[in-house]
């Protein structure tokens, strides 16, 4: 299963991520897990309590036992994190290449895959996955592609294309706050002041203690004369 956490955090990121994780729990009792599981979890948790250091030698520990391809994939995500990025790279250019892979689970190592390119200044690359990944079958969050297409805009200053991109996220999860964000944003930049009021008061309206928003919407208000 894959976690956005953009789009659950509404933390204003560069890029949206995916993290990979297994629903542990069973029917039943409590269970005792296999090693390799239990030190899964507990880099789970890790991560959650912002310990990325630790995330990463509790995934070790995991991989040691039972390198499964979603334990590495979250250790690649978790070195892009830690601004490791060529070794990101390096671990998900292998579970690509490697045939094993879950088909389901390869549009989220794509998506991560070209985070880490973008960082790493392979800008076209990183485009070109994303691009792919709008239209790919069996990837089932597109609108974290169409997202990041947009962030890329917004880093070039390219405030009408990042608009189209984000209003494509937008038309899949009307509550992606972050899409919305960054909409408003754009449309600020724009002059479009009536259009940002509106996508900051949609985003308000779902996380109303969204501190940034609650900024630019007052900037676009004073902008606006309103």
């Amino acid at each position: 299963m894959a976690i956005l956490i953009t789009r659950q955090q509404y933390s204003l990121t560069t890029h949206a991520l995916v993290l990979f994780a297994s629903l542990l729990a069973g029917c039943g009792g409590p269970k005792k897990l296999p090693k390799d599981e239990t030190f899964y979890k507990q880099s789970l948790n890790a991560t959650h309590q912002h310990q990325l250091s630790e995330a990463l030698r509790l995934i070790d520990a995991a991989i040691a036992r039972k390198p499964l391809p979603h334990y590495r994939a979250y250790k690649a995500t978790l070195l892009y994190q830690q601004h490791s990025y060529q070794a990101s790279i390096e671990l998900f250019e292998q579970l690509l290449q490697n045939t094993s892979t879950p088909l389901a689970m390869r549009g989220d190592i794509m998506n991560n895959y070209a985070c880490a390119l973008n960082q790493m200044g392979q800008h076209e690359e990183a485009q070109h996955l994303w691009q792919q990944l709008t239209t790919q079958n069996d990837y089932l969050t597109p609108e974290v592609a169409w997202f990041n297409l947009g962030m890329r805009a917004v880093e070039t200053r390219e405030w009408t294309l990042a608009i189209q991109c984000f209003n494509r996220a937008i038309l899949m999860v009307p509550d992606y706050v972050d899409a919305l964000f960054y909409r408003a944003t754009a449309q600020k930049e724009l002059g479009q002041y009536s259009k940002s009021i509106a996508s900051l008061r949609t985003l308000l309206s779902i996380v109303p203690s969204h501190a940034e928003a609650r900024r630019v919407l007052a900037e676009a208000m004073r902008a606006a004369r309103i």
